[in-house]
């Protein structure tokens, strides 16, 4: 399988600033090993980024395993640079309402 590039979006990147920030600032390490996790989850992913199913309009999902949270992301093939572009990482506890804003009406 030819693996996909990865692209996350500045809103996901501020996601995950504020998760490691947060978990860092609960045990020195923690937010560290959170960014490990998801970094690792994505290279599987990357692999084969439909092996998730589609939850909203055309964006897929993948659960962190340590952590609470939910991953977003896009595949995009229209071009020869295959993407995955990833538009949120959201606590599993956040409402739709958050979803609805960063991913729009489709939600």
């Amino acid at each position: 399988m030819e693996r996909h590039n990865l692209l996350v979006t500045s809103f996901a990147r501020e996601d995950l600033n504020d998760a490691m920030t947060w978990y860092e600032s609960q045990k020195e390490g923690l937010g560290i090993d959170f960014l490990l996790e998801f970094y690792d989850l994505c290279n599987f992913v990357e692999i084969n980024p439909q092996i998730n199913q589609i939850v909203y309009s055309s964006y897929r999902r993948f659960r962190m395993k340590r952590f609470p949270y939910l991953v977003y992301y896009a595949v995009d093939e229209r071009t020869s640079d295959k993407r995955m572009v990833i538009v949120a990482v959201f606590h599993s506890s956040s409402g739709a309402e958050k979803l609805q804003q960063r991913l729009g009406d489709d939600v």
